[in-house]
């Protein structure tokens, strides 16, 4: 059984319907985010602006002035703009996503790593949240002296841009620790690196599904009792090959104890099948579906 937290009144309220042990799940009390108001600032940082618009999964900076209006609108912001002193701040837009059943809440802005991010947080213990993505935008203003060393990037969290929205990501090519120091708009923008990845089909791995019909990158297991000689499973089903050695192109490729392969899956046709046909460079590995009388180790 599941429950929001795991506190003495919730899993006393439970005590009534439990004539045997059971199991119940939750966020530890010590987990859970307070509720609170906004804080207007914090160590480093200010806020300039909080509303409920603007783009969603989104960030950006300001060093002047004139990037500072463009920067306000952009975030559907409302009302005047507080002052900002260029000499000692910039302007830095979280351009956040919630669902309407969970409000968030910015709490701080902190540096990991080189990336200058918020502390975004869902206060309470609100389980399940919908899966609406609503809008909205904290502007603040924080000091030179808290940022990273330049190249930088800005993100909403320390961590990577979730898959399919690598704009959330500002690179700084500057270092704008200085007073004063400003960026130009052809310095602040989004990683388009990143943005090629996420273009490019993501390798999938045991229990995925492809499309049949239509090659795709598979990262493959070599660290394994069965090396190459089992694949998947891969739609539903253990793929299975005789042939045991590494062909050539494939050691190549490897990176560590896997290689990426590209797959094709043939669905079961009058002629036969299915089958599953990995390739790297010139090097073709067939694959059959495991069957009921193939042995159970490789």
């Amino acid at each position: 059984m599941e429950v929001t937290a795991l506190t003495e009144e919730n899993l006393t309220a439970l005590e009534p319907f439990a004539t045997e042990p059971i199991c119940v799940s939750g966020r530890h009390p010590a987990d859970i985010v307070p509720a609170g108001d906004q804080p207007t600032e914090g160590e480093g940082w200010r806020l300039l602006g909080d509303e409920h618009t603007g783009e969603v999964y989104r960030t950006g900076v300001a060093t002047t002035l004139a990037q500072y209006e463009q920067l306000w609108d952009r975030a559907g912001m409302s009302g005047e703009r507080p002052e900002v002193s260029f000499t000692d701040e910039i302007v830095v837009w979280f351009g956040a996503m919630y669902g309407s059943s969970c409000p968030i809440r910015l709490d701080g802005v902190a540096v990991t790593d080189g990336v200058l991010h918020g502390q975004i947080v869902v206060p309470g213990s609100p389980g399940a949240c919908t899966d609406d993505a609503n809008p909205h935008s904290y502007l603040v203003a924080v000091e030179r002296a808290m940022l990273p060393a330049g190249p930088f990037h800005v993100q909403l969290s320390a961590d990577h841009p979730p898959a399919g929205v690598p704009e959330e990501r500002t690179v700084v090519d500057v270092g704008l620790r200085e007073p004063g120091s400003t960026a130009t708009d052809d310095q602040l923008g989004t990683d388009e690196n990143l943005i090629d990845a996420a273009d490019e089909p993501q390798p999938a791995g045991p229990g995925g599904v492809i499309e049949p019909g239509y090659p795709w990158p598979y990262r493959l297991e070599l660290g394994t009792a069965c090396g190459i000689s089992r694949l998947g499973p891969l739609n539903g089903v253990t793929w299975v090959t005789d042939t045991r050695d590494l062909p050539a192109a494939w050691e190549a490729a490897r990176e560590g104890e896997t290689v990426v392969v590209e797959v094709l899956l043939t669905e079961r046709t009058s002629a036969g099948g299915p089958s599953l046909t990995a390739t790297v460079g010139a090097d073709d590995v067939a694959y059959r579906p495991l069957r009921s009388g193939d042995p159970a180790d490789c």
